[in-house]
């Protein structure tokens, strides 16, 4: 008896891993926030916001790729919107362990002249295995700041730079986000005209790998958008 008592609190551990690791569909809550100019409190249209809700795991417990790849753009009020989705399902021909970061969902917003921001939840305490099968955001309901950018122009490319270095937009997912590429498009073209290199994602850089990736005439696709 006093043997059972002991060790009762490991076997129930030992039978709870399985049931842990059962997660193989999410979901998530809608997310409706707005965006604000950090001095003068004004709502800011046109602001891009991409979310990504990122699958790691493997061997080395590292990032693998999206679940979930979606694109807002806030409007006269500064509002934007990502609808609730799911269940989807992790795609089989990853690792067992993949699992969304409990980070999730991780957000970069974009406007010309500002500053690049991310967002993603603030987890503290152990990580909790899978995490929920029904994800939130922390940015629900609240309002954020963009501080116009005031440095020199090349600190603004390198903020540039690095807008989407964490997005998975690969494999035709840039079909996902199509308003905030053609504004780093646009973007990087007006930075161009000023003497500024910039290596940030174009849709002619798009078209050079799309017949590869059999996804299509990404000029195509792009005129939509286009305005």
């Amino acid at each position: 008896m006093k043997f059972i008592e002991k060790f009762f609190p490991i076997f129930i551990l030992i039978l709870a891993l399985p049931i842990q690791g059962c997660t193989t569909t999410y979901s998530a809550k809608k997310i409706e926030a707005r965006v604000i100019d950090a001095d003068t409190k004004q709502p800011l249209e046109g602001v891009n916001v991409v979310a990504q809700w990122t699958l790691e795991g493997g061997m080395e417990g590292g990032v693998l790729t999206n679940l979930m790849l979606m694109e807002s753009v806030s409007d006269k009020d500064g509002r934007f919107y990502f609808p609730a989705w799911g269940p989807k399902s992790i795609p089989s021909d990853l690792p067992w362990n993949a699992r969304l970061k409990n980070q999730d969902p991780g957000m970069v917003m974009f406007k010309s002249g500002y500053e690049v921001q991310g967002f993603s939840n603030e987890i503290t305490g152990p990580y909790p295995g899978t995490g929920p099968s029904m994800r939130t955001s922390q940015w629900n309901s609240k309002t954020i700041e963009l501080k116009r950018h005031q440095g020199n122009l090349e600190r603004y490319r390198l903020l540039l730079d690095g807008v989407l270095g964490g997005i998975f937009y690969g494999e035709c997912r840039w079909k996902n986000i199509p308003r905030m590429i053609v504004a780093l498009d646009k973007e990087s073209a007006r930075l161009r005209k000023l003497g500024v290199r910039i290596s940030v994602i174009t849709i002619s850089r798009i078209e050079d790998n799309s017949a590869r990736e059999n996804c299509g005439s990404a000029q195509e696709f792009f005129k939509d958008y286009i305005e």
